[in-house]
């Protein structure tokens, strides 16, 4: 069960390992762009060129009927953005297990890459554990830690938790059907949770620290960006730079556009300021800062919000 690419790449996997793949439930096709035209997953695009059996289960019941019609041995979940009820994890003869990026029980939840990024966390990780009815409460039977670098993004993240967590996928599926691996409950006194993502959490708080929207940045790189006003008109950040180093300027409002002494274009916080890299307003092209002054000069001074 999976829905988006991070999805693909993990059935691509099991594929490739010689699993007997007897089905693929994903989300349903969703309208796109001002025509709405019904697009289909990556997952079930990738699985329909592969020759596999797709289902898209509509409602909760649907994927319960789903699942006792392929009658399964282990269903894997990785990203498939549905809540699945108890009884349709009881259908599977060795349940349901589902690659969790995170080490549980920390970050359970929606966003656990998202999130191990705006905490500045040193180490995420990835978690093999097999499925209850709640939301990432079951029992866990592998895990692999991850370093996060200064410069991580989702991106750089959700590629990293493939590289770590599928060869421990694929090394846990056979150690858990043949009775090896041991799961262990969770320690919910060290429990943490993450949310789901919305549109405007990624509008910038000048009022934070330069460092901590910087990570905001990072995080959202893919979805839904970084973004503030200028007058009536967004902008969103795509580069920047948040170096410790830089404190803020005591002479410049907090939000305020300004020029180093280096003519790098920056924006200052209550906390330190960025180097503004690339940047795009509404209705236009990512541009560099440089060129994004020649058309726009009033930006310089002006305050964000």
């Amino acid at each position: 069960m999976g829905t988006p690419e991070f999805s693909v790449k993990i059935l691509e996997g099991i594929l490739n390992d010689s699993y007997n793949i007897i089905g693929v439930i994903t989300e349903p096709d969703k309208p796109v762009g001002r025509s709405q035209e019904l697009v289909p997953t990556p997952v079930k695009k990738f699985a329909l060129e592969k020759g596999l059996k797709v289902f898209q289960p509509e409602k909760k019941i649907n994927v319960f009927e789903a699942v006792s019609e392929l009658n399964p041995d282990l269903v894997v979940v990785a990203a498939y953005g549905k809540i699945i009820t108890k009884e349709t994890l009881e259908v599977p003869k060795y349940g349901c297990i589902n690659f969790h990026g995170s080490l549980l029980p920390k970050l359970r939840g929606a966003s656990p890459i998202q999130t191990a990024i705006l905490e500045g966390a040193e180490k995420t990780g990835v978690t093999i554990m097999v499925m209850d009815e709640n939301m990432d409460t079951g029992p866990i039977l592998t895990t692999v830690e991850i370093p996060l670098d200064k410069k991580e993004t989702t991106t750089t993240l959700r590629a990293k938790m493939l590289e770590y967590g599928l060869p421990l996928l694929l090394k846990t599926i056979p150690e858990y059907v043949d009775g090896e691996l041991k799961p262990i409950v969770q320690n919910n006194d060290e429990v943490t949770y993450t949310k789901m993502i919305e549109k405007e959490d990624g509008r910038i708080n000048f009022e934070k620290s330069a460092e901590e929207e910087e990570r905001k940045l990072r995080a959202f790189n893919e979805w839904p960006g970084t973004f503030c006003f200028w007058d009536s008109k967004r902008i969103k950040f795509i580069e920047v730079d948040s170096s410790t180093n830089y404190e803020s300027n005591t002479n410049i409002r907090i939000g305020e556009v300004f020029l180093d002494e280096n003519k790098n274009l920056c924006v200052n916080f209550a906390k330190g300021f960025w180097i503004i890299e690339k940047l795009q307003i509404e209705g236009g092209k990512p541009m560099l800062a440089k060129d994004f002054l020649n058309g726009n000069k009033d930006f310089v001074d002006a305050t964000l919000n």
